[in-house]
């Protein structure tokens, strides 16, 4: 008996193992994708800003599964309206992609650190809750939203859309927890949304 648990239990462990090593796989492929569909900004002052703002957002959010990469990039896209809050957009394998309307739109470092851990809180949550059964097991799945041709999304499982809202309801509240931790005012990211977000797309 003791054996068939021991069997079992290293079983799991190598699904898991296999199922970070290809989410990790599909989502440095996503990632590239990204970068050639996006240009990034040259200014290294402002790419180390951001990175350095995102570490220490970062240590407020254990339950990230990957280390992040962050990156800023040009104006994304997406319509205004798919992409009205300028969102960073965030892999589950935690590659975030910054576009520059959001360091633009956002008043002060607070709205701005408040949307960026929003996203980065996204990325575990993708990883974690919005998995699918695949040919070997259970297989993460992957999001990127307004980059790639005008696209609103790439595709998406079907579970997926009615986990979404739990999901984004989930992130604000790791962001809010991020950012007092951080030392901002967790009131930003409330802030910036009421501002910048029509008012017939509030939930």
């Amino acid at each position: 008996m003791r054996v068939a648990a021991f069997a079992l239990f290293c079983l799991t462990l190598g699904a898991q193992d296999l199922s970070l090593n290809k989410q990790a796989a599909l989502d440095r492929e996503l990632a590239e994708d990204v970068r050639r569909n996006t240009t990034a900004i040259a200014d290294q002052a402002v790419q180390d800003y951001v990175a350095q703002l995102g570490a220490s957002l970062s240590r407020q959010l254990p339950d990230a599964v990957f280390p992040y990469t962050l990156s800023v990039i040009g104006s994304a896209r997406a319509s205004a309206r798919t992409n009205a809050l300028h969102e960073a957009q965030a892999l589950a394998g935690g590659y975030v992609f910054v576009s520059v309307d959001l360091v633009l739109a956002a008043k002060d470092e607070a709205e701005f650190a408040g949307m960026l851990a929003q996203s980065m809180a996204r990325g575990p949550l993708l990883f974690k809750g919005g998995s699918v059964k695949g040919d070997s097991g259970t297989i993460p799945i992957i999001f990127a939203g307004g980059f790639l041709d005008g696209a609103d999304s790439v595709l998406l499982p079907a579970g997926m859309m009615k986990q979404s809202q739990e999901m984004e309801l989930q992130a604000d509240k790791s962001a809010v927890a991020a950012m007092s931790q951080a030392g901002f005012d967790p009131g930003a990211l409330l802030r910036y949304i009421e501002r910048v977000q029509p008012q017939d797309e509030r939930v």
